[in-house]
């Protein structure tokens, strides 16, 4: 079905070409299209590569912003580099076999291979009778493009009948070269023109926002145990100072304009401690000590609430923080002291999880109560006699269950009308509430939701197909695909891992797995979203690839997950090879 959206917004768009007016006719017909364009998208969201034969360069105006020299190879993957770093998003190339280096021009597509963003590619003089390696360019350059523009008739109906280009790949927009050439062309003409390719562009994005370009996306494959990269700190270290974690990045480099969260300190005392847990190694313990400083200094003893957010200076932004912040870190401090490598960070964790507990019986979110839960669980395996924790438990296991019992049906096992974020935390926790009041009807939802939320997606083509953040999915079946966020697949594997654990049938842990390779490339767009000179994740996965920025929730939603997939491996599973 055509997506029916119509508010897509152009911010920057390149043109690659020719672009010194009276050397070629191609060079007039770039300036007079970016001219074109300007108008409707303003001077400063429109920049030009120039590409000539020049090593040096011609001296070029001010809107050139990039200078590629035909016959270096190099040049190519450093322009794709220059226009993915900057997020541009749309790339209109002008192309004639005889313009780029290489056989046949053959160095342009190292560029397109690289591009992230949708690629218009306009063919001019197509020969009549192509050579096998022209015919083998063009094909690539179909596959590689999100759309082929051609200017006359009969160039279209060379690459649909000689070169076998699918006809919906191809888009007719004139002036031709001869015609532009002939100065008989006007502003309106050229106006006209640009409408016609802006159309086009917005065309390929408002599709792209559905589905990513076809021709990237990889066929999913079962994760070996080979193939699990080891758990690399690096970049946890990179983005925690004297404070705690910093909660964003600008690529690789810890971002301090929006300081720190108590959400991503606690996810970093369980990346940690997970982490000592299975490899007993106490080079982790001082960050650790580093998170729960952070989170004693979150807790503000009058609301009996945590605060969320920190500016860098260490000042806090508010007094009191969100119900799931909370929750969260009820969370981490249950594992704290289930996993605390010593009885300091013992009597800590304890202390400070019984002042925080009471307030969560009067909170109103799902997700929340999941997180408590799933934090009081581990708490009782060191405690387990503590009746007040077990009764809050309770108290909080059956509220969840009741609200999905109210509001499921046949076709939407669900608790709310809508899934948007951390979804696999809720049946997570019913899953372990059901095993341990016990309460097999709450352990039989939490095991079919959490079924259900993998069934809805998963792909044939790409395996784990995420709800995208930029709409969600609500009950009458609206889904936004994008973007998909790291959490939840940590959310998943973490929920996918304790239904193995309570059932003891091997394929929820064989989905963990594969789960896992979604970090790993088993995507819709086929990217790694892991980075393996940092050791970090970059921060979601969008139409056209991953946001290369890599924060603290990303980092820790992989650190988490991998730890999770290494305690696997460590208990003895081994998935399937088939």
């Amino acid at each position: 079905m055509t997506p029916t959206d119509t508010n897509v917004v152009l911010n920057t768009l390149a043109l690659l070409g020719p672009y010194a007016p009276g050397r070629s006719a191609l060079a007039g017909y770039t300036k007079r299209l970016r001219d074109a364009l300007v108008s409707t998208l303003g001077e400063s969201n429109t920049m030009v590569l120039a590409v000539d034969d020049r090593q040096e360069g011609l001296s070029y105006a001010e809107n050139v912003r990039m200078h590629i020299y035909a016959k270096a190879r190099k040049n190519f993957q450093a322009a794709a580099d220059f226009l993915n770093i900057n997020r541009i998003d749309l790339c209109i190339i002008q192309h004639t076999f005889d313009l780029y280096g290489g056989d046949e021009g053959r160095f342009l597509l190292i560029m397109v291979r690289c591009l992230r963003m949708p690629i218009l590619c306009t063919l001019h003089e197509v020969p009549a009778q192509p050579t096998s390696e022209q015919k083998e360019i063009i094909r690539e350059l179909a596959r590689l493009c999100d759309r082929i523009i051609v200017t006359t008739q009969k160039d279209k109906a060379i690459l649909t009948k000689t070169c076998k280009v699918r006809a919906k790949k191809l888009a007719l927009i004139g002036p031709g070269l001869g015609e532009a050439a002939s100065k008989k062309t006007t502003e309106a003409m050229w106006q006209e023109t640009a409408k016609c390719y802006l159309d086009v562009a917005r065309d390929i994005v408002r599709r792209r926002k559905h589905r990513p370009h076809t021709d990237v996306l990889r066929r999913l494959r079962r994760l070996s145990p080979d193939l699990i990269p080891d758990i690399d700190l690096k970049h946890l270290k990179t983005l925690t100072d004297a404070t705690g974690i910093i909660q964003h990045a600008t690529y690789t480099v810890p971002n301090r304009q929006h300081g720190y969260t108590t959400d991503d300190n606690a996810r970093a005392i369980v990346a940690a401690l997970m982490y000592h847990d299975l490899r007993k190694d106490p080079s982790v313990l001082p960050l650790a000590r580093t998170y729960l400083s952070f989170i004693h200094d979150a807790f503000n003893p009058t609301a009996k609430r945590f605060r969320n957010f920190m500016g860098y200076n260490r000042t806090w932004l508010e007094e009191v923080g969100s119900e799931d912040a909370h929750g969260r870190v009820l969370w981490a401090l249950g594992l704290a002291v289930v996993h605390a490598p010593d009885n300091g960070v013992l009597a800590f964790a304890t202390r400070l999880f019984n002042e925080a507990l009471p307030p969560v019986e009067r909170f109103d979110s799902p997700r929340a109560w999941a997180f408590a839960i799933i934090g009081i669980q581990a708490y009782l395996r060191r405690f387990s006699g503590d009746v007040n924790a077990r009764r809050v438990r309770k108290t909080l296991a059956e509220r969840l269950f009741a609200q999905f019992q109210e509001n499921r049906a046949d076709d939407w096992p669900w608790c709310e009308d809508s899934l948007t974020y951390g979804n696999a935390k809720l049946p997570h926790a019913l899953i372990l509430a059901g095993q341990w009041l016990p309460n097999k009807e709450m352990l039989s939802q939490g095991l079919d939701s959490l079924e259900w939320l993998l069934e809805i997606q998963t792909t044939e083509e790409s395996g784990l197909s995420l709800i995208g953040n930029n709409g969600w999915l609500d009950r009458s079946g609206q889904r936004a695909h994008f973007d998909q966020q790291p959490i939840e697949v940590m959310a998943l594997i973490d929920a996918l891992t304790e239904a193995h654990q309570a059932t003891g049938r091997r394929e929820w842990a064989e989905e963990a797995f594969r789960c896992l390779g979604w970090f790993l490339g088993q995507n819709d767009t086929g990217a790694m979203l892991y980075d393996p000179k940092t050791g970090g994740c970059r921060d979601g996965l969008q139409p056209d690839g991953p946001n290369n920025n890599e924060g603290a929730e990303s980092t820790l939603a992989w650190l988490i997950s991998l730890t999770s997939i290494h305690e696997l491996l460590a208990s003895g599973f081994a998935p399937s090879s088939d």
